[in-house]
Parts: C-alpha cells; sequence; structure tokens
C-alpha cells in the first residue's frame, strides 16, 4: 500500500510494506494524494507552489475558526445569495457542485417566485463556492482541506484514510474500473476522470471507492497481486477508507460524495450493520435531492456535459434503488411522484464516447443505449412492486403491466434485444433478458408458484394465457446461467442481472416439489445452477452468500432428494456448442461429493476461471487489451491512453 498526501508524489520510506508470505505481489510505496474535487483540478504547478508556503501547526482555518472558508456557508448566507442572484443575469451558468435546490413547498422558494417578474420559477440556484485552497496543517506540510481538525487529521492517517495502493496496482485498479465497471454505472465523466488521475487529483474518497469497485469486477490475480487473501477483504479494505473519510466530512464537494455514495451501495452490509446496501442509498438519494437532480433542469443553464453527468448519476442511482430495495422487499427510497428529471438519451453519453481510449471498447455503442433501456424497465419493476402493496391490486393490473413490459420490450434497438433461450446472449441483453424475466415473474407473485393453473381462480387463469406463467420464464432463464458459465463472464456483468436468477431460482425451488419426475429432475438441475452461480461471486455479489445458504437449508429442511447425480445445467448441453471452458465443467465431481452445494464449498475459485476481460466470448467484436491507464507517476502522454 502506499500513503498519499495531497498535493504531491514524495515517495519516503515506509513500514507499510506488503506482508512478506505474499509471494510476487507488489511492494507498496509511498505517494500523495490530493484533495481537491474531480470537477475543480489543480495544475501541477500550482500544487508545487502551494508547497512552498510555510506550514503553520494548527491552522486558523479549522472548522469553528472564523477564518474558516467551509464554516461561514450558513443557511443566511445561502439565501442572502439568492437575493443577491436575483439581480444578475439569469444566463450565467450554474456551477454542477454550487447547485442549492429549493422545491416549491418552501416558502423561500415562494417569495423568489413573487420577485422573479412573472418568469418561470427557478429550482436551481448557484449555492456559494464550496472550493477551498488546500493549507498546511503539518510540520511536514501535508495538505488537507482548512476545515478539518488536526485530530480528525491523525484519525484519518490511523485510518489509512490516506494510504492507497502502488501505483502499478492503482493504474490497473483503474483500468478495471474504466473498463469493466463504467460501462455499467456510468457515474463519472470519463475525460475529466482521467484528466484528474493523470494530475494525481481524483479526491481521496472517491479513488478509494473506484479501487473497491474495481475490486468487486477485477481479475482475482490483481486482488494478490495487491496483497489481499481475498476478494472481499479487498473490496473492504477500500471502502473502510473511503467510509471513514464520508462519515467525518472530509469531501465537501456534493457530487464527489454523491459518486461515492452510489459507488458503496454494493457494500451489502449485514443485518446488523448501520451501513449496508440500504442505508448508503438512502444516503445518495438525499444527497441527490439536496442538489435537485430529480427535478428537470432543461431550463437551468449548466454546461451540457455537467447536466448529462447529473442525469446519469439520478438514473443509476435510480436503477440502485429498484434493485436494493426490491432483492428483499423494502420500500424504495426514492419517490417517483417527485420526479420529474428528463429521461437519458444519447446525447448523455456523446462526451465520453469521444474519450480516445474509450474507442475500441466493445461496449462503447451499447452502453449508452443499455442505461436508456434499463432505467425504463426499473421504472416498471417500481409500478409493479407499488401496486403489490395492497392486496388484490396486482391481478386487476397484471395486462396492463405486461402491456408495459411487452412495449418496452418491442422498443429496444436492435443491439439490445434478444430472442428467448438463445444461448449466446452478449452482456447487456443477457442482463436486461434477466431483469425482464423477474419482472415477469414478480407478476404472478400474488398466487403460489406451484398451484395448478385451474386452482389459482377463473381471472388467473385466463390471465396466464396471455402473460407467460412463471415455470415458462423459469425455464427461459435457466438458459441466461448456461450462457454465464459457458462465457466465463460473472465478473462483467451487472450485479441487476443476478436478482433475476435470484427470483428463477425460488420457481426452480417449486419444481424440486413436483410429483412429475421430469418436472422435478429439471428443477433440481437448474437449482444446482444457480447454487454454482452464486459461489462464483460469492465475494463479489454480497447477496451470494445468503441466498445460497438460503437455499441449501431449504432444501435439506425440507427433506427434497438432494440431486445426487443431477448435472447443472451448464452440463446438460451439447458439449460441441461450448466456446469456452467454464464452470460446468467441474460439476460433476463436485455433485458426487457435495449433492446440495454447502456453502462452503470451493467448487469455482472466484474469478480464477475467468480470463483477460477482453477475451470473454460474451463481448461482440474483438479488441485488444487495454493497456493499464497510468496516472502522473510516470508522466504520460494523453496518447498513451489508447488501446
Amino acid at each position: 500500500m502506499s500513503s498519499r498526501r495531497p498535493g504531491r508524489h514524495n515517495e519516503i520510506p515506509t513500514s507499510e510494506s506488503a506482508p512478506s508470505n505474499t509471494g510476487d505481489r507488489e511492494p507498496s510505496v509511498n505517494h500523495s494524494r490530493p484533495s481537491q474535487s474531480p470537477t475543480d483540478a489543480v495544475s501541477v504547478s500550482a500544487v508545487h507552489q502551494s508547497n512552498t508556503e510555510p506550514a503553520t501547526f494548527p491552522n486558523p482555518g479549522f472548522a469553528g475558526s472564523p477564518d474558516s472558508t467551509h464554516d461561514k456557508v450558513s443557511w443566511i448566507t445561502m439565501f442572502d445569495k439568492f437575493f443577491d442572484d436575483l439581480s444578475q443575469d439569469r444566463s450565467s451558468v450554474v456551477d454542477k457542485c454550487s447547485i442549492t435546490y429549493l422545491g416549491e413547498s418552501f416558502p423561500l422558494a415562494m417569495v423568489l417566485e413573487e420577485v422573479n417578474d412573472g418568469r418561470r420559477p427557478r429550482l436551481h440556484h448557484a449555492g456559494p463556492p464550496i472550493s477551498e485552497p488546500s493549507v498546511a496543517i503539518e510540520p511536514s506540510g501535508s495538505k488537507h482541506p482548512p476545515h478539518m481538525l488536526p485530530e480528525d487529521i491523525a484519525y484519518l492517517e490511523a485510518k489509512g484514510a490516506f494510504t492507497f495502493p502502488n501505483p502499478d496496482i492503482l493504474d490497473r485498479l483503474i483500468t478495471t474500473f474504466l473498463s469493466r465497471v463504467y460501462p455499467l454505472y456510468p457515474i463519472v465523466s470519463r475525460q475529466e476522470f482521467l484528466r484528474q488521475y493523470e494530475t494525481d487529483d481524483v479526491p481521496a474518497m472517491l479513488l478509494h471507492m473506484v479501487c473497491s469497485i474495481a475490486a468487486t469486477f477485477c481479475d482475482l490475480s490483481l486482488i494478490h497481486r495487491a496483497g489481499f487473501d481475498n476478494r472481499l477483504e479487498a473490496r473492504h479494505a477500500y471502502y473502510s477508507k473511503a467510509k471513514v473519510l464520508f462519515e467525518i466530512g472530509y469531501e465537501t464537494d456534493k457530487i464527489v460524495q454523491l459518486q461515492s455514495a452510489v459507488l458503496m451501495t454494493f457494500w451489502g452490509g449485514g443485518p446488523i450493520h448501520h451501513w449496508n446496501y440500504f442505508s448508503w442509498t438512502g444516503t445518495a438519494v438525499t444527497i441527490a435531492e439536496s442538489l435537485g437532480i430529480h427535478r428537470s433542469m432543461a431550463d437551468t443553464n449548466m454546461h451540457a456535459g455537467d447536466r448529462s453527468l447529473l442525469k446519469r448519476l439520478w438514473w443509476t442511482l435510480l436503477i440502485r434503488d429498484a434493485h436494493c430495495q426490491s432483492l428483499v422487499g423494502r420500500p424504495f427510497r426514492i419517490n417517483q411522484q417527485q420526479v420529474d428529471i428528463e429521461p437519458l438519451t444519447s446525447e448523455d453519453f456523446a462526451d465520453d464516447m469521444q474519450s480516445p481510449e474509450f474507442f475500441s471498447h466493445p461496449l462503447r455503442l451499447t452502453y449508452g443505449l443499455y442505461q436508456i433501456h434499463m432505467s425504463k424497465l426499473c421504472l416498471i419493476l417500481k409500478d409493479i412492486v407499488n401496486t403489490r402493496l395492497k392486496p388484490g391490486r396486482l391481478t386487476p393490473r397484471m395486462t396492463e403491466l405486461y402491456d408495459s413490459l411487452r412495449r418496452w420490450r418491442a422498443e429496444l434497438p436492435p443491439e439490445l434485444q434478444w430472442t428467448d433461450s438463445d444461448p449466446n446472449l452478449d452482456v447487456f441483453p443477457l442482463a436486461l433478458c434477466s431483469m425482464y424475466n423477474h419482472h415477469l415473474i414478480l407478476l404472478h407473485q400474488d398466487r403460489p408458484f406451484s398451484a395448478p393453473i385451474s386452482d389459482r381462480g377463473d381471472a388467473s387463469a385466463l390471465l396466464v394465457e396471455s402473460i407467460p406463467s412463471p415455470e415458462v420464464v423459469a425455464q427461459g432463464t435457466s438458459c441466461l446461467l448456461y450462457t454465464i458459465f459457458t462465457k466465463s463472464s460473472p465478473l462483467c456483468l451487472p450485479h441487476e442481472t443476478f436478482q433475476g436468477l435470484f427470483l428463477a431460482e425460488a420457481v426452480f425451488f417449486t419444481q424440486m416439489k413436483s410429483s412429475e419426475p421430469m418436472v422435478a429432475h429439471f428443477g433440481r438441475a437448474a437449482l444446482n445452477s444457480c447454487q454454482m452461480l452464486w459461489n462464483a461471486v460469492l465475494d463479489s455479489w454480497d447477496a451470494s452468500p445468503w441466498i445460497q445458504k438460503l437455499f441449501h437449508n431449504l432444501v435439506e429442511r425440507l427433506g427434497l432428494p438432494t440431486g445426487q447425480g443431477v448435472k447443472p445445467l451448464s452440463d446438460m448441453s451439447d458439449q460441441s456448442t461450448r466456446d469456452v471452458s467454464g464452470p460446468g465443467d467441474l460439476a460433476d465431481d463436485v455433485w458426487a461429493q457435495f449433492p446440495t452445494l454447502s456453502p462452503f464449498l470451493d467448487m469455482v475459485q472466484d474469478g480464477g476461471t475467468l480470463s483477460n476481460w477482453v477475451e470473454f466470448p460474451i463481448f461482440s467484436g474483438s479488441m485488444d487489451m487495454m493497456e493499464p491507464v497510468q496516472g502522473c507517476h510516470s508522466q504520460p502522454s494523453r496518447s498513451d491512453f489508447g488501446s
């Protein structure tokens, strides 16, 4: 690991080297890390100049001091600025980092409307500037925001908040983030992020979370090179550093806070932990709503790139909210009735598509389309879940909701369309197909899956004629398991994909109890394949351990046939159709020894069977592996960021 102090790259001796038993793992080196916002990168010359200033300790700019810019920002100051802005030209550009949102019910918004000369009310106002020059607060000259107390800095240093991977590992984690994570969750401006990384200006909190999410999606070999024994250990190490920076208020830029909080929604936590999927989603929604990015910004004078970034942040957050809350049946954190932000369009991805190092990426032309249509699909999910809140409401609306799903599918562009039971889907059609099937099964959840059609009542029986049954939908979902196994792609899939497979596994479980041997046999094989998938993503998708354990216990406690000798679906297809060897190749030996798949099995090493991400057949087209993105450690030119 490397210790990074804001402002400079200074290699200094350290005792924080990698463990001696890590074999060929990379040694650690100490470096600095800047504290500036990713939207306000500072020049290297400015950083060098700031380091020549005399250090003072303590600094009078700490929070609570009259000289602290951060402490002076109050509601009174903010309101005074609103009235000052009324006399200015409305054409002044609003900085995305200093937006103050006033909803219609806020009395001040009514006052501002009264003095607005009949013009359309403004919801987004320019707030006080939040940028703070870093000042020296330690004898060593380390730079930190002026509102931070020395004891807080000491606490953060003790927690390792300014310790980062060595340059080579960090470059590879950033490469993973840009190649695997960004196309699935585009919460940064790609070109801006690269510029900040080159000049070492990515805020510490965001950089830690980028490392954490990259550790979630990267190959296991990189985890070991970074000095960790397993993926979960690496993810938690980076996450915990970002979390302590968040809790202590180190970063004041709300965009940075929001980006970090969205990435933190991938940390599952535990039932007794306050911070988990749900609390981080709620926190991110609170930050987003304070910026007003849930409301239309069409008339807000803002740079087009900034507006597009805020829209992508909001819709990514909505996707995460729909996924995380519906996974375990919790209320959505976003109240859709108070949202009127415009839907995503292809223009919201145009700038990042021009990033030179992104030109040859196999998902470049489709990642924007995926975000557009996944966000629409999540709105339908929220409608289905909200309809089910009151007993008896779902059945009358089933055909209406099903029509919404069919219209959504009919409007998909050719790049995202799929054929049912097609075992050769690319990553985005596969993810959309999984969630689409999830929604279809959810439509039937007012009725037990195992009930015969004749036992479901006249209305439901008629609906089944037009709406695919859970059993039929789940059978189609089982083909996705085959695709995932044979194309070796679990670490390249959006996490929303797994939710559809989770619900399908519930259907497979009910089929295991069928009195018809063929149905029970298929249910066992399909459930076995799901359990294998959870084992493959055990340390990357945090719901997989308890889902795996849940079905393992259900099978045992109900005394169902164990499935010994039953091959998972990934082994039930013709061997000649395989593109790449996958976890299914291990199934015969594994199931003979562990027929019910104990959660402690080590059938498939996490990521161990995965090759480089560009070698996955799931990505259409061919491309050479991107070289690891380099930071300013080696002072690369822009030409170094190509394929």
